[in-house]
């Protein structure tokens, strides 16, 4: 009887009585559908029947109509009435138009099991997931897991569909990967490798293509050997480009890439300055009426002269340069205007930047990550060299900008690269800068912040005499309003807060000092924080990062490392990647089960939600097992607050466990119980030094969240029990809710964490008054002996013991 101690110190089928629709009595009127000596069903209208087990019998006849008094009533149970469906899986099978195999028969009966209509839709929506699950399960390894996170699938929470159609695009891309190679190739093994593709030895062009093609994990073949050399010839001859060769292209709107460059460059015959009467009447209408001064001239020196004043009006500076460039335009028709003066500037500036710059390296490197070195505008190449490298020294992807235009994208690098040179050229806020902004209510944007650094960098600070400075500090240190935490641990923070506030003429108040901490607080966040990828992703979200406050910036940085997070922690953490892969792994069997559950409950079919379910149903890491590791890490805390945490969670638990053996709680219990360990386990962090403490907490809100939307459509009870000193997990799972148990047997799943009998689990199969169990147990004997135990609980609230089977 020992081994069974631990069943008996829990009254499991009082918790049926509250939870599997047997409810506490109350009086019954309706009338007489059907009776069996003390066991009655009334009809109670709405369409419920009452079922009772009365204390003794009663004269009434069927059809007649029955008051009964709740305390002539030993049990009661409430069912809505329901029609017989006993068609068999077959026959369902047959009306959905469905063939009959062993695998559609298995998913019929796992949809029959969890109460969902067997249908073609429902079928086929099996299938369609347990495909996609079968992928990952095949698929799905470590390595397959980081080329995953490569490329933004989130192993947890994405679909199974996205998930498995991902590894099979990464399967296609195996295809002519190279392999891994030593990180630098000689130049002997080079020359080999041309003469294998070329039968004959080659320059050094050639072996310096196939050792940049090497470095950069490019094949090495014919074709990608002289496209590098292609580039790299055509890169030479656009220091033969002139100017001309520029207008031309940027008259004509075309992409300023390095091939076009050349062929226009190849094209074009460049003769002597052309006669003054040749020029271009388009110019004349783009300039209007105040432009014919340029063209009513008698020689080039009044040209010249003429031109200086035109740009001195459009406040361009007068240079030999840009004398040579306004020239060009009215030669070529091109509008004179500052903007475009500056635009061609660019370009060329991006020409030279490239020439020293790009070699056969670069190239591999820029075309590895997907751009096309002899497409893209040269402005394009020369932003990703200077601002296109992001985290671990990787450039952008052409895949993450491929929906913009060429000048969306040169726009959007040079955002990238004004945000950087903020970040980059104002290390911090200072407390002067701050008050500045606050004092003429400039708004922190760092498009605002970088014009009054540059104003207040050539201006002497206000300085104010040490006597300010310590009537400032006493103020400070005794006045009430800045004697709050907040203030006390930054005093000295707090103190040059105050100092720049006083010098610059406003009000020293908690208030105010508080705002400029925060400021420079949020700053300095923000400037450890944005990266290049949160700048491009900022732009692509049409967020406009220079212009808006630091603190909107400042959430939506957080919003992104809380993802990328997310992602490097489940990329880093082998053991977080082992536990997920296995999980998916050993799901045998249980596919259906958990399919089904995921279909009737309107949970997402994604690998979280699955291990989810599978932990559910094999009762592992629920809520008694999460109290219980809770409470040992933190058995020997020293710490006050995570020993008032230990003795709140160990009260709260127990409290509830002693209700559940002593049978004297309802469904609102088990309600404000489930409330209070969420409120608990949200509210409850632990910090850096104890993430173990905050990842069982994690577990536990998910695992009630889980349990409360199980809830929604089946009996789902899971809850800690204390035995022997250790907290353990009950569950009582049934996937049919309300259902007369008259016209359709009822199961009810329920499975207890015990320390003698190691993980009880047992199914009881109720139909009229009999319940028969299926045990799963490698113990069989020791229950075999103690059946009467089942057989005396079941007589208590109205049942006899059926048919009891052992399964290992």
């Amino acid at each position: 009887m020992k081994n069974m101690n631990e069943l008996n110190q829990i009254n499991l089928f009082k918790v049926q009585k509250y939870y599997n629709t047997i409810k506490r009595p109350f009086d019954v009127n309706g009338t007489l559908i059907e009776k069996n000596k003390n066991k009655v069903s009334v009809d109670i209208g709405n369409n419920k029947i009452a079922q009772l087990v009365l204390k003794n019998n009663i004269d009434q006849r069927i059809g007649d109509q029955v008051s009964i008094d709740k305390s002539k009533i030993i049990s009661l149970r409430i069912y809505d009435q329901k029609k017989d469906d006993s068609m068999c899986n077959n026959d369902l099978l047959q009306k959905s138009g469905l063939e009959m195999t062993k695998e559609n028969l298995d998913m019929a009966k796992a949809l029959d099991e969890f109460n969902i209509p067997v249908s073609q839709s429902s079928i086929e929506s099996m299938v369609a997931s347990k495909k996609y699950l079968q992928v990952i399960q095949q698929e799905l390894n470590h390595d397959m897991a980081i080329k995953l996170i490569d490329k933004d699938v989130d192993l947890e929470n994405d679909s199974v569909e996205k998930i498995a159609k991902t590894i099979e695009e990464i399967q296609k891309e195996k295809l002519e990967t190279p392999l891994e190679e030593k990180v630098e190739m000689t130049t002997e093994e080079a020359e080999k490798i041309a003469k294998e593709i070329y039968g004959s030895k080659m320059g050094k062009d050639i072996t310096d293509a196939i050792k940049a093609l090497h470095k950069g994990k490019i094949t090495i073949n014919k074709k990608n050997i002289e496209r590098i050399y292609d580039i790299v010839y055509k890169l030479q001859k656009l220091k033969e480009v002139k100017d001309e060769n520029y207008v031309e292209l940027y008259k004509k709107g075309e992409i300023l890439s390095i091939d076009n460059l050349y062929h226009t460059k190849e094209g074009i015959q460049i003769g002597g300055i052309d006669a003054f009467e040749d020029r271009s009447p388009i110019a004349v209408k783009a300039y209007g009426e105040n432009m014919k001064s340029l063209f009513n001239v008698k020689d080039l020196s009044e040209l010249q002269d003429n031109l200086k004043s035109y740009l001195e009006e459009l406040e361009v500076e007068i240079t030999t340069e840009n004398l040579k460039i306004g020239e060009l335009f009215l030669k070529r028709g091109v509008s004179l205007e500052k903007e475009t003066i500056e635009e061609f500037l660019a370009i060329k500036n991006s020409s030279k930047v490239l020439q020293s710059r790009l070699n056969q390296d670069m190239i591999c490197k820029i075309e590895n990550a997907g751009w096309d070195v002899k497409k893209h505008d040269i402005r394009i190449l020369h932003q990703i060299i200077e601002n296109g490298e992001i985290e671990n020294n990787k450039l952008i992807q052409y895949d993450q900008m491929k929906n913009l235009s060429s000048s969306e994208m040169i726009n959007a690098f040079s955002k990238i690269s004004n945000t950087q040179e903020i970040i980059n050229t104002i290390p911090n806020l200072s407390f002067n800068q701050i008050a500045f902004h606050m004092k003429r209510n400039i708004p922190f944007t760092l498009r605002e912040i970088q014009k009054s650094y540059e104003k207040l960098k050539n201006e002497k600070i206000v300085e104010i005499s040490s006597q300010e400075k310590n009537a400032i500090q006493r103020r400070i240190e005794n006045e009430k309003t800045f004697q709050s935490k907040e203030f006390s641990i930054k005093m000295n923070m707090t103190i040059k807060a105050g100092e720049a506030l006083y010098a610059n003429g406003m009000i020293l108040s908690a208030v105010n000092v508080k705002k400029a901490i925060d400021a420079y607080e949020t700053y300095t966040k923000v400037r450890k924080n944005i990266s290049t990828s949160m700048i491009l992703d900022g732009i692509k979200e049409k967020i406009d990062l220079e212009n808006i406050n630091i603190k909107e910036i400042d959430t939506y940085t957080k919003e992104k490392m809380d993802k990328q997070n997310k992602e490097q922690h489940f990329n880093e953490s082998k053991e977080n990647r082992h536990s997920l892969i296995e999980d998916i792994l050993l799901m045998e069997r249980q596919e259906n089960k958990i399919i089904s559950l995921l279909m009737k409950n309107n949970l997402d079919f994604s690998l979280k939600e699955i291990n989810k379910i599978a932990s559910f149903l094999k009762n592992q890491d629920q809520m008694g097992q999460q109290i219980g590791e809770i409470l040992k890490v933190l058995e020997d805390a020293d710490h006050p607050i995570l020993k008032e945490y230990r003795m709140k969670l160990e009260n709260l638990s127990k409290t509830f466990s002693q209700k559940l053996k002593e049978g004297v709680f309802e469904e609102k219990d088990y309600d404000e119980f489930i409330d209070d360990m969420k409120n608990f386990s949200e509210n409850m962090s632990f910090g850096e030094g104890h993430k173990d403490l905050d990842q069982h907490m994690k577990r536990m809100i998910e695992m009630i969240e889980l349990q409360k939307n199980l809830k929604k459509n089946n009996v789902a009870i899971q809850v800690p029990v204390w035995m022997n000193h250790e907290c353990k997990n009950l569950q009582i799972y049934s996937t049919q809710k309300n259902i007369d148990s008259n016209k359709i047997p009822l199961s009810t799943l329920i499975q207890l964490d015990t320390n003698t009998l190691g993980q009880i689990k047992m199914e009881m199969f109720i139909k009229k008054d009999t319940i028969d169990v299926k045990i799963y147990t490698n113990q069989q004997d020791k229950f075999k002996n103690q059946l009467s135990f089942l057989k005396d609980h079941f007589k208590e609230v109205g049942y006899d013991l059926g048919e009891v089977s052992f399964i290992i």
